[in-house]
């Protein structure tokens, strides 16, 4: 992907802040599966998820065909996706024929996918989703579609404001994905106004704070993706693409040289996140978080899995199965090609 003109980049290299940016996100992925306070969980689902789809927008450069981003989009998420499906779901088998609980609904759902997939499954939706979401776009925006590409995801997003458990229900959380390329138009849409200023420019810190103030004090519901919840419809959706913007230019302006063990730390973190978000769920349901007292819980499975996967990564085979491919490339953060 081309160099991000809008941010204050001095080179083409990685940006390290925005590296920052989806380690945190992944983290709070982590917390909000954990439990918790209520006010932590409907600040955190007003925004983290979209987050992941704004960054595809972000990111997005024109003129790579279908074919090129169902070939990258594979080995980002395709491939991650069916082996932890393959290695979790042996797991989850095996102990549910041990406790004498195995059902034939419950392989049909590792199928399907979606909102049916619980824990030890429980980031599975929002992988299928991106996946979904990045070819559709990109098939819209290359063949000049764009108009007809937002019909279809704002009549997506009434119908799962109508019928939020339908479209949640669709296999792979496609009905989902459609709904999210409001977020990666948003993001596309948002990289041409950053402000001119730094990292100091009230602008951003506006677009986060009146979005958390509403969440927080409850003027807005969270967002649960998963399950269709879109919260107040047209407000719900400014409130997160607002936040997203206004965190995205804030991290941008973070100057993190990449060669620096900082910057090496960060990114090595960055790629670990997809292994981080299909992990972690598998660690909720033996019940370590649960283990200890929050917000150690969360943070102990985060660093727990982040070891794992940063350890795999270390492997040739393991990070191209399990991670994405090549150090740096993760799949839940486009590389700039």
């Amino acid at each position: 992907m081309t160099a991000l003109e809008a941010l204050p980049m001095k080179n083409k290299k990685r940006h390290v802040g925005l590296d920052a940016l989806r380690v945190l996100a992944v983290f709070l992925v982590v917390v909000g599966h954990s439990g918790g306070p209520a006010v932590i969980h409907e600040f955190i689902y007003g925004w983290h998820v979209p987050l992941f789809f704004f960054l595809s927008g972000w990111f997005y450069s024109p003129g790579r065909t279908l074919g090129d981003e169902l070939r990258k989009r594979w080995e980002t998420i395709g491939r991650p996706y069916i082996v932890w499906l393959v290695i979790i779901g042996a797991v989850y088998v095996c102990a549910e024929l041990l406790r004498d609980e195995m059902k034939v609904g419950d392989l049909l759902r590792l199928v399907w996918g979606g909102s049916r997939l619980a824990e030890p499954f429980s980031a599975f939706w929002f992988m299928s989703a991106l996946f979904v979401a990045a070819l559709i776009y990109r098939w819209g925006r290359e063949s000049n579609r764009s108009k007809l590409l937002i019909l279809v995801a704002a009549g997506m997003y009434l119908a799962a404001y109508a019928f939020p458990r339908w479209v949640a229900l669709l296999p792979g959380s496609v009905g989902m994905g459609v709904v999210c390329l409001l977020f990666i138009a948003g993001g596309e849409w948002s990289r041409r106004h950053v402000p001119e200023a730094g990292l100091l420019s009230p602008v951003p810190w506006i677009a986060m704070g009146v979005p958390s103030l509403a969440w927080i004090s409850g003027a807005l519901p969270p967002l649960d993706l998963k399950y269709g919840q879109i919260g107040l419809p047209v407000l719900s959706f400014l409130a997160s693409l607002a936040f997203c913007w206004g965190i995205t230019v804030a991290f941008s302006r973070l100057e993190i040289d990449a060669e620096s063990r900082l910057g090496g730390a960060v990114t090595t973190l960055s790629h670990g996140g997809t292994g981080v978000v299909f992990l972690h769920p598998v660690l909720l349901w033996v019940g370590l978080s649960s283990a200890l007292p929050w917000p150690l819980g969360p943070l102990v499975v985060t660093v727990v899995c982040w070891v794992a996967v940063t350890v795999a990564a270390a492997s040739p085979l393991l990070d191209f199965f399990l991670l994405g491919g090549q150090r740096g490339r993760g799949g839940l953060l486009p590389a700039r090609s």
